[in-house]
């Protein structure tokens, strides 16, 4: 019978003696980068296509040059605005779509502990927005696993399934519970809130408080 041999953790800590710094990559899925990669080379070949036709069509405007790639100043004028829609949504519906290619790919959740506060950053080679959130009004950091969210659409649901949101560690934040930790399963979650509890103990979950 063969031994299976406990897997390793994905996560990395780095103690600066001021602060925790925890980096967590991304959970890869397969399927999504082979689907999204075939699909970001299709977006590309229409951005290029439809973008041409534009460009083309405003030069016959501009200057009254003959026909450029099969479009004309009329055929612009007529369709333009059908176009230039379908171009602006195609380009930004892309851009969500490469940003998760990215993600999937090369992307990297850090968590910052310190006694001052928590600040989590979803980056993508060093770039994405910080969140902070102050130690004063953080109230017990806890392992809580999250489910799909019930809603079909939405930022939530896509950001679970592309590993952009959510956690298996959770805070109170006032009137709000906020998660990170999205690329460990809860079994890492919990040896993360050793490190960061047994670190900083005032972001211990207190149960006692809670039994009041």
């Amino acid at each position: 019978m063969p031994i299976i041999q406990p897997p390793k953790e994905r996560h990395t800590v780095q103690d600066d003696g001021a602060a925790l710094r925890i980096s967590i990559p991304s959970r890869k899925n397969t399927f999504f980068l082979i689907f999204t990669g075939f699909w970001l080379v299709c977006w590309a070949a229409g951005e290029i296509f439809v973008g041409g036709m534009v460009i083309a069509g405003i030069i016959n405007l501009l200057f009254d040059t003959p026909v450029i790639a099969g479009v004309d100043g009329i055929s612009l004028a007529g369709g333009g605005c059908f176009i230039l829609i379908w171009l602006l949504f195609w380009t930004v519906g892309g851009g969500f779509m490469l940003y998760g290619f990215l993600w999937q790919l090369v992307g990297r959740e850090v968590v910052t502990v310190s006694y001052e506060g928590i600040t989590t950053q979803r980056a993508v080679f060093r770039f994405g927005r910080k969140k902070e959130y102050l130690a004063a009004h953080i109230k017990d950091l806890r392992v809580s696993p999250w489910s799909l969210p019930t809603s079909m659409f939405g930022w939530n649901r896509m950001g679970y399934m592309w590993g952009m949101s959510g956690g298996m560690l959770a805070f109170d934040y006032g009137a709000q519970t906020f998660r990170f930790g999205a690329g460990v399963d809860e079994a890492e979650a919990k040896q993360i809130l050793d490190k960061i509890t047994g670190r900083f103990p005032q972001y211990r979950w207190r149960e006692a408080e809670l039994a009041r």
